[in-house]
């Protein structure tokens, strides 16, 4: 932010907040301890209050976020700003296990941010692969 140059965020998770993107936390369904198609109210309700917690928690502390990160400088913007800054938002995202939801035209998803080694498949899994 010093330097007034572009920059671009590389994140594994898509932030609602700095993105400014809208977002239901009903459909978030990654977040829920909850994997059923009917989930009670009360279930619904926890799972909204397990997503709205950090958030609420990420922008009422994110000044003091970035005091402790840069304590020479007093006048550093809060993280929210800094990342809304950014020209490019890189994000995390497996097409195969995510499911649709908006995002912004800067922003890029982008598989394998921690893909490891192959390993090998155990059986039954191996000699059904092998049969088909």
């Amino acid at each position: 932010y010093k330097l007034k140059v572009p920059f671009a965020i590389l994140s594994p998770t898509q932030d609602h907040v700095s993105g400014k993107i809208p977002f239901n936390p009903v459909a978030e369904a990654y977040y829920s301890p909850y994997f059923r198609t009917k989930a009670s109210l009360y279930e619904q309700v926890a799972t909204v209050i397990q997503i709205m917690a950090p958030l609420f928690k990420h922008i009422y502390n994110d000044r003091g976020y970035t005091k402790q990160l840069f304590p020479s400088d007093p006048n550093v913007p809060p993280g929210n700003e800094l990342m809304s800054q950014a020209e490019v938002y890189i994000m995390e995202s497996d097409p195969i296990v995510d499911y649709p939801r908006p995002k912004l035209p800067n922003v890029k998803l982008v598989g394998g941010l921690s893909v490891g080694p192959a390993k090998e498949l155990q059986e039954p899994f191996k000699s059904f692969v092998e049969r088909s």
